[in-house]
């Protein structure tokens, strides 16, 4: 019985369509152009991450990428001997997209990550770049998000209008008992 219904569960889920949100074979986009005002090691590592959107397999979107990424780390808490033991990372990235020289989108955002200090300095730098880099791929998986719905929006805009009437004096009242 358990085999049954894990063979059907299996047919099932392959028989619905399902298809990854971010394959680069399911996007109708590319990035033509990836740059930044300053370009730092958070830059080369954004690149890393979105180089799977810059391939042209023949989508009709392209666009051009303008991102600016700055690191700051603060110190939440100290001990008693004035040594740090909580810090605050967070990475702030600028980002505009154009199409054509027309500005599409043009958003802020800004990941914070609060961790504890470790005794052994070389770890810590180990696990801040490893929290830098989960930053960074959490922004670009918001920025393919936005840039997906943007071009599922325009799809929707670019359908037949539908007219809606509104009457701007709705009848409201009480019904009367028979």
């Amino acid at each position: 019985m358990r085999s049954f219904i894990l063979i059907f569960s299996i047919i099932f889920l392959y028989g619905c369509g399902y298809t990854p949100l971010y394959k680069s074979s399911a996007v109708n986009f590319y990035f033509s152009e990836v740059k930044s005002k300053n370009e730092n090691t958070y830059f080369k590592i954004f690149e890393t991450f979105i180089s799977q959107y810059k391939i042209d397999e023949g989508q009709k979107n392209n666009y051009s990428l303008e991102i600016n990424i700055e690191k700051n780390k603060k110190i939440l808490s100290k001990d008693s001997s004035g040594n740090p033991l909580v810090y605050v990372m967070i990475l702030a990235a600028d980002v505009e997209i154009t199409n054509y020289e027309r500005k599409i989108i043009s958003k802020k955002y800004k990941k914070k990550f609060k961790y504890s200090h470790d005794s052994n300095i070389f770890d810590l730098n180990l696990y801040e770049k490893d929290i830098e880099k989960k930053l960074l791929k959490q922004i670009v998986d918001e920025l393919i998000i936005s840039v997906i719905t943007l071009d599922n929006t325009s799809l929707i805009l670019n359908t037949d209008k539908i007219k809606v009437k509104v009457s701007s004096n709705p009848k409201v009242g009480y019904a009367k008992d028979s």
